[in-house]
């Protein structure tokens, strides 16, 4: 499993405006050279800033990096919605199916619950950006 901090989600700012991330294609190619080299299939992903809107959603993000299936959810944490505005979110994907997700309650803000449909119970995988 890969889990990466990605800074503004690729932007070079917090920037509700830009159009598009300006290190997008690094991160994909970094995202693409570690799942070949180390046969990494799921991939968490933090400060995915605004992924939902310019890839379209859960199948836009899957085709950026590389996956089958994706999850995005928004943080609605208020302080950083303040400070830097909403889009701030957590973007998950894997070549397994994933059986159910769902945003996690934290108080202060929303992680994101996944399982996953392997073994006998599933695979269970929280991520959070604190």
């Amino acid at each position: 499993m890969l889990a990466w901090n990605i800074q503004s989600g690729g932007f070079s700012t917090y920037d509700p405006n830009s159009t598009n991330p300006e290190r997008g294609p690094k991160i994909q190619r970094a995202i693409s050279t570690i799942r070949n080299q180390h046969a990494t299939n799921t991939i968490c992903l933090t400060d995915a800033f605004r992924w939902d809107e310019v890839y379209g959603g859960d199948s836009g993000i899957a085709t950026h990096i590389g996956t089958r299936e994706a999850r995005f959810i928004r943080l609605q944490d208020d302080r950083l919605d303040r400070k830097i505005g909403a889009g701030v979110g957590i973007a998950f994907g894997t070549n397994h199916t994933i059986e159910s997700s769902r945003a996690l309650d934290l108080d202060t803000r929303q992680g994101l619950g996944v399982i996953l449909d392997v073994g006998k119970h599933g695979l269970q995988i929280a991520n959070v950006y604190l």
